[in-house]
């Protein structure tokens, strides 16, 4: 186990969505734009993904964290646009932006209540350190989850390691 640390310390190698040791994936079609690296939750239409907008979608209905693949379908390596194929990972090591700072061997908390558009800093489906007191009850903890590297910086990657049934 201590070559995935070793890799996580090299921060500057980080890319957003990218999965180390994954032992368990899904896939599901994108219901709107997904970010790389965010957290999906089960969508309203069937075999279909979304991004969380209530406690029970990070903590009763979560899939997983949205997965950088390099070589997607349509030879782009970006994040997902409404109706593509997603791949989730339910267990594995993923880097994530963060909303504020991180400390590792924290649990990371999820955004359920967006402040601002897909790709801003504070959008659905982003990872940080708390329920955001500033605003009370806007992110919901994931307790199947574990930030396996400090990050300072707002904005910045984090590894998260997650473990769903």
């Amino acid at each position: 186990m201590t070559e995935y640390f070793d890799i996580a310390e090299s921060m500057s190698a980080a890319v957003a969505g990218h999965a180390i040791n994954v032992s368990h994936r899904e896939s599901a079609l994108a219901q709107a734009a997904l970010e790389v690296g965010s957290f999906v939750t089960l969508g309203t239409v069937r075999d279909s993904c979304a991004l969380p907008d209530a406690a029970g979608d990070v903590t009763e209905t979560g899939l997983g964290i949205v997965e950088r693949l390099f070589l997607k379908t349509d030879g782009s390596n970006d994040d997902y646009d409404s109706g593509e194929m997603v791949s989730i990972v339910r267990k594995g090591f993923v880097w994530c932006p963060v909303e504020d700072s991180a400390t590792a061997g924290q649990h990371p908390f999820v955004r359920i209540t967006a402040k601002g558009t897909p790709g801003a800093n504070e959008a659905l489906g982003r990872f940080r350190s708390d329920a955001d007191g500033a605003d009370s009850g806007v992110a919901t903890e994931m307790t199947e989850a574990v930030f396996r590297t400090s990050q300072a910086t707002a904005g910045g990657l984090a590894l998260v390691e997650i473990n769903l049934p």
